[in-house]
């Protein structure tokens, strides 16, 4: 269905199959709070490429509570700039 142009995107079937990948807000990794976490769950000033929001996790087996929560951070963004 991708090929045809019938539906969905070479992106869509790489987020379902292989991973996320890196999100972005604004252009750039996720900010850090004024602790020097991106999330509660992390620790402070962590530098690690799931605190910035990488999302190694695929829809086909489900990604993680903080994924989840990078990638609806990311789909927030998008909503916006429709209005």
């Amino acid at each position: 269905m991708v090929l045809s142009g019938a539906k969905g995107s070479m992106v869509n079937t790489m987020q379902i199959s292989c991973l996320l990948g890196q999100i972005e807000l604004e252009g750039k990794r996720p900010p850090l709070m004024i602790s020097g976490k991106s999330l509660p769950s992390f620790t402070s000033f962590e530098t690690s490429p799931k605190s910035g929001g990488f999302i190694d996790g695929r829809f086909m087996t489900g990604i993680q509570p903080q994924d989840f929560f990078f990638h609806c951070m990311a789909g927030r963004e998008v909503s916006l700039e429709y209005l």
